[in-house]
């Protein structure tokens, strides 16, 4: 039992002695690292180390909540005593208390979410510097604003009184880079970032850079727009909070106080039909390529049911047990959006909005329009292709 779980048993018998007829709680741990580097300098290195500790407390129908950053027993027993002590003075709400306990997360998936990374200070000043320095070579860039590089791991336990108890890890990885660019008179700002939570998947440290400095590089000579109705094209990066303020704007908060944009919106279409939400946790992405196809380093789960586009079929190829169906792009890119294979008038009313777009999703990979490709070749020897 680590001291995370056994904090949390502490807490439980805690609040038992407090007589509440419900509780639930979370306490969590943090580390990381995070440094910052500007023009070559290193201007901050932090370690981080955190705790939080959140209690409710019901009685009936009344609710106490408290806080504290210290896990301590003496300060553990005073947040719980002053959660009881507030849920005494708390006017009765009829909607306080646990959700229905057949609707909690008895068996929750592992997302596998916990990818801790060993990184030194020594790594952390060199990655950052590297990213910086490369971004300072290009073209038009005049200064910068610097690179970060991050690390944090943490830990969550939550645990209520209907005996459910839980825990989760997680890991976040990040690298950011901002930078000046400047053309005569005229300067602009841009940035270019790379978060994850496997440090394997981050973007390398030369591409943040080259891509941060592209960015800025193309803000040069821009205009500005007269007073106008017009189509507005949104970068991807800036999705995620348009997502947010839509999904604050349906919170139970901003509807009780009625300061969203979508009160009594109930019922209404408020985004336009080509745009959906849909969240399926397990799902997994692969890096493009032809190990999950030849089934060789990664693999499907046992008993898995695959779509997939590769020409030809065996038993366990992609896993054991899998049940492989073979498929045409169109049928695959379809299933993975439904999540099934569609029904035939599922196929052909999905097939109208793909047709439109055929000029340019059937395409030639024309290697040699490729700037990755154009780059790599540019610095191949002529001996070397004379060779092969």
């Amino acid at each position: 039992m680590n001291s995370l779980e056994q904090t949390t048993q502490l807490v439980i018998d805690l609040i038992k002695q407090n007589k509440a007829s419900d509780f639930e709680f979370s306490i969590a741990r943090s580390s990381g690292v995070s440094t910052a580097v500007r023009l070559s300098t290193v201007e901050t290195l932090q370690y981080h180390l955190d705790t939080s500790f959140d209690v409710s407390v019901y009685f009936g129908k009344n609710k106490g909540q408290a806080t504290s950053v210290d896990l301590s027993k003496e300060s553990l027993k005073k947040a719980i005593d002053s959660a009881c002590m507030i849920a005494k003075y708390t006017q009765e709400d009829p909607f306080n208390g646990l959700a229905p306990k057949d609707k909690m997360a008895w068996d929750a998936p592992d997302l596998d979410l916990y990818h801790p990374w060993k990184l030194e200070a020594k790594q952390s000043i060199e990655i950052a510097t590297e990213c910086e320095q490369i971004a300072l070579e290009q073209k038009e860039i005049d200064n910068s604003d610097g690179a970060e590089l991050s690390s944090y791991e943490g830990e969550t336990y939550y645990a209520n009184s209907n005996g459910l108890v839980t825990s989760i890890k997680n890991t976040r990885h990040s690298l950011h880079c901002s930078l000046i660019a400047k053309r005569n008179a005229e300067m602009q700002t841009a940035y270019e970032y790379s978060i994850a939570l496997d440090s394997n998947d981050l973007i390398s440290p030369s591409k943040i850079g080259q891509k941060a400095a592209s960015l800025a590089q193309q803000k040069l000579g821009s205009r500005n727009l007269k007073s106008q109705k017009c189509p507005v094209i949104f970068v991807p990066r800036q999705s995620s909070g348009l997502f947010s303020q839509l999904l604050g704007a349906l919170s139970g908060s901003r509807q009780f106080k009625k300061t969203s944009f979508l009160l009594d919106s109930l019922g209404k279409v408020v985004l336009n039909e080509s745009i959906c939400i849909f969240e399926r946790l397990t799902d997994r992405t692969e890096v493009p390529g032809c190990s999950l196809c030849m089934g060789n380093q990664a693999r499907v789960e046992e008993g898995a049911s695959v779509v997939s586009t590769s020409t030809r079929n065996f038993p366990n190829r992609l896993g054991d047990n899998s049940n492989v169906f073979l498929a045409s792009a169109e049928v695959a890119a379809i299933s993975a959006k439904l999540g099934y294979i569609p029904t035939s008038e599922e196929y052909l009313s999905l097939m109208k909005d793909i047709e439109p777009l055929s000029g340019e999703i059937y395409q030639y990979l024309n290697f040699d329009q490729i700037a990755d490709y154009q780059e790599s070749s540019s610095n191949v020897p002529l001996e070397m292709i004379l060779q092969s």
